[in-house]
């Protein structure tokens, strides 16, 4: 009766979605292994997994969730006692499934923490099917251990995603020691690849993925910073609804459009805004050349080049422009800001207040190969590729809120040895704070 209270209370309030109990064959030995985010992790679990399941608690959590442990089956160990692996072992050979978080200890960095070689031990001297489990959502709940990072809620949407299993055997003549690690490593990359898949969708918008973020992490979460401004998420929301206003005449009938921008604050705005149309920018790189630019505008049959005057002039591409201009038309963002009238920056108020979806269209995103050996020639990428790119990331790395990206060119176009060009500061990457599920 408790656990059926606690499943319709996980079900309600945080809005579970638990996928993959199919796939548990717990006849045989079996460890279940999900990643650890917070003091509700047992308890979420313990109300859908099996009855007989039992569950491996650290001694100091137990303290800290003594109310709830008569809830499940556990066994307490402490992590510096070597003999606590033995008491794994017994429960695992007894043919009780054993739930063991790989990590040993809750995330204090938002990603996943080590796996000691103690848990690839257990793996190899049981032989047990091993199911990597990726809890998403809990992170975000009062009883994670990372609220200095990120923004937390009562009641976070919670997903928890069961993976195949696997297996792993000893080998003869070959040092435990080594296979312990070896072992260790195997788990974590499962974990990893699991947490990849559970966060996946298709068919996604990354102008929609923009707007959750803002909504998870708060509209006055500076994103985005350059030399002369930092962004909130407000920002470049409203902004990114504005300019789409003001570019849909200019862009009426066309699938894509070109970017002719500097690696500033003003591109991710124009990026967004194209995302928010259902266009797709293609990305167009002003220190490969005139006649490399021209020909990725032909490969992509763009008829729009968006750019800023301030940019042309600075970067001396008035003769690119003037090539460009003969089969494109130059929209400049400065043109674009001066026509935005009230009528317009309330309209695009309104868009944000009602959180406006993207449109429907393309999902993608073009880019090109230098042209070193042809033409170049056109990436297409979507914003499915783009938001996996993402999810790998946050699996590999520990990166949150409170945490900052900075990407140098490497590359200066025009630059002379005897002066300095004179966007060689313009040129610097913004620095741009991570939200907690996109890197945007």
């Amino acid at each position: 009766m408790l656990h059926a209270f606690i499943r319709f209370i996980c079900r309600s309030l945080f809005r579970l979605r638990i996928t993959g109990l199919e796939k548990l064959r717990l006849e045989g030995p079996a460890i279940l292994m999900p990643n650890h985010v917070s003091l509700l992790d047992a308890v979420f679990l313990a109300a859908h997994l099996p009855p007989e399941t039992v569950f491996v608690v650290n001694t100091g959590i137990a303290r800290r969730i003594a109310p709830v442990l008569p809830l499940f089956r556990h066994i307490t160990v402490n992590p510096l006692n070597p003999y606590s692996v033995r008491a794994m072992v017994k429960v695992v050979q007894s043919g009780k499934p054993l739930v063991l978080f790989p990590e040993g200890r809750i995330t204090t960095t938002g990603g996943l923490m080590k796996v000691f070689p103690g848990v690839g031990y257990i793996a190899l001297k049981t032989g047990a099917s091993l199911y990597p489990i990726a809890i998403n959502g809990l992170e975000r709940s009062k009883l994670s251990y990372i609220g200095d990072k990120i923004k937390t809620v009562l009641f976070p949407q919670v997903s928890i995603d069961i993976g195949e299993p696997l297996s792993l055997k000893l080998k003869e003549g070959e040092p435990l020691r080594v296979q312990k690690e070896r072992a260790a490593e195997t788990i974590l990359r499962a974990l990893q690849e699991q947490l990849v898949k559970s966060r996946l969708r298709s068919g996604l918008n990354l102008f929609d993925e923009l707007r959750l973020q803002a909504k998870r992490s708060g509209m006055g979460l500076a994103v985005c910073e350059d030399l002369t401004q930092k962004l909130t998420y407000r920002k470049p929301l409203l902004a990114s609804y504005v300019f789409a206003r003001k570019l849909a005449p200019r862009l009426k009938g066309q699938e894509r459009a070109g970017l002719l921008l500097p690696n500033a604050a003003g591109q991710a705005i124009a990026l967004f805004a194209l995302f928010r149309l259902g266009k797709a920018p293609a990305m167009l790189n002003y220190s490969a050349g005139v006649q490399t630019v021209a020909d990725a505008c032909e490969t992509a049959s763009l008829q729009t080049v968006i750019t800023s005057r301030v940019f042309v002039e600075k970067a001396r591409l008035e003769p690119m422009i003037a090539a460009l201009s003969a089969f494109c038309r130059i929209v400049y963002l400065e043109d674009v800001r001066s026509s935005v009238s009230r009528a317009d920056r309330l309209a695009g108020l309104w868009d944000l207040l009602r959180r406006r979806p993207a449109d429907r269209g393309a999902k993608e995103v073009i880019l090109f190969t230098s042209g070193s050996e042809s033409k170049p020639k056109g990436v297409v990428l979507t914003h499915d590729n783009l938001f996996a790119n993402i999810q790998q990331a946050r699996s590999m790395f520990d990166f949150t809120a409170k945490d900052k990206i900075f990407n140098a060119l490497a590359h200066v176009p025009q630059l002379r040895p005897d002066r300095r060009h004179p966007l060689a500061a313009a040129h610097r990457s913004p620095a741009v704070p991570v939200s907690e599920s996109a890197a945007l």
